[in-house]
Formats: structure tokens, sequence, C-alpha cells
């Protein structure tokens, strides 16, 4: 099987290239899963990809396809494939890493091709699991009916979403600022209608196994002890 045709520019995109065989068939790839196959241990910069792809293989129209060839050229078609179905899942609704590795997994996506296509939507930023922390923690925190959680069962049920813990911790640090605290602890003791007592000590060590800062339940404490 040779090289019958070579598009680059697909969709208006230079970084995507269409080749046609001589049995008739057609796969498009892109030069980011090219690099991938071909320099394993390094990943390349999305924002930096590359115009000269004569630099990165040797194909050219008329070349007999070798077997190390045809399995760099289908591995990253098959990322590209992974990517495009990516690209539906995340425009109907935010994904995180984990989420989409599911999910590209169960239609039948190898687990390297899955790989790299969140490496492409992460250094694109489509993918920001930080990112869908903080909105996930805003929704529920503008939320005001129901029983109202506090921030740890709230961490906890991010947590079970496959979050990276540290992209989680930073995100509760940018949401859960004092004031918003403070006011989910309102809700959370008025709401739950929780019993409280400024004198009882097992009260705020309750609020203190629920998550919430020292500080703020001082606070809570202070300005309800009348």
């Amino acid at each position: 099987m040779t090289v019958a045709s070579l598009k680059a520019g697909v969709d208006n995109n230079s970084n995507l290239l269409k080749i046609g065989f001589s049995d008739g068939s057609f796969l498009v790839i892109k030069d980011f899963y090219l690099y991938l196959y071909l320099n394993p241990r390094e990943f390349p910069k999305a924002g930096e990809l590359f115009p000269a792809w004569e630099k990165y293989s040797s194909l050219e129209i008329g070349l007999e396809i070798t077997a190390g060839d045809e399995e760099a050229i289908r591995f990253a078609a098959s990322c590209y494939r992974a990517e495009r179905a990516g690209k539906r899942l995340i425009a109907r609704a935010e994904q995180t890493q984990t989420g989409l590795r599911r999910k590209l997994a169960a239609k039948g996506f190898e687990q390297s091709s899955v790989s790299a296509a969140i490496e492409w939507f992460v250094q694109t930023d489509m993918v920001n699991d930080e990112r869908y922390a903080e909105r996930w923690l805003e929704s529920r925190l503008a939320r005001n009916s129901g029983k109202i959680r506090g921030p740890r069962m709230l961490l906890a049920a991010l947590g079970n979403k496959g979050l990276d813990k540290n992209a989680m911790r930073r995100a509760f640090g940018r949401v859960l600022n004092e004031e918003t605290e403070f006011s989910l602890l309102e809700r959370f003791v008025l709401k739950n209608r929780i019993k409280n007592s400024v004198k009882n000590w097992s009260f705020k060590g309750f609020l203190r196994s629920e998550g919430f800062s020292a500080a703020v339940i001082n606070r809570f404490l202070e300005e309800y002890s009348d």
C-alpha cells in the first residue's frame, strides 16, 4: 500500500493532514499526535505545533507504507477520532479528565489514544479539573433548598468525581472565602434545623467535624450569641 494523496490544512486547520492510500482509504491525523508517537517521552506544546510535516515523518506521495509508518499513522488517526468524540461530549457539558477518560473508553477508544486526546484538551484548556471544581462548588453554594452540605461533605462529593486533590483544594480556597463560608454556615445551621447553643462546646466540635474553619465558627457564635 502506498500514499496516494496528502492534503494539509483540513477543515482550515493547519495542524491536520488527510492521507489517502492506494486502497482508496483515507485517514485524518494531527501533527500533535504524530509527534507523540515519534517522541513518546516528550509532550509537545499545543500552542507550538509543527507546520513542517516532513520534519516529523517521511510521508510523501508514492511512498510505500512500512509497518512502522502505518502504526504511527493509525495511532495519530485514532487519537484524532478520540479528540473529535471528546469535543462532542465537552460541547454538551463541562468534563473532568477522569470522566472523559471513562466515557471515551466506553466508546471503544484505546487507552493510549484517550490519554493523548486528553493531553490535548488539557493543554488547550478545554478540560480543566480546577475550573470544573470551581463551577461545581459555586453551583452547590447557590442552592438554598433541600439539605445544605458542609465543606467536608462538599469536598467528599467532589472527590467522588475523581478530581485531583490539589486541584480541588485550590478551587475550594478560591471559592470558599470567609464570607462565602460564613453564609454557608448560616444556611447549614438554619436550613438543616440544627439546634445550637453558643455555650455548647459539642456544637462547636460538630461544626469543626463538618469542615468549617475555626475563624468562621467563632464569628458565627459571636454574632448569634444573643
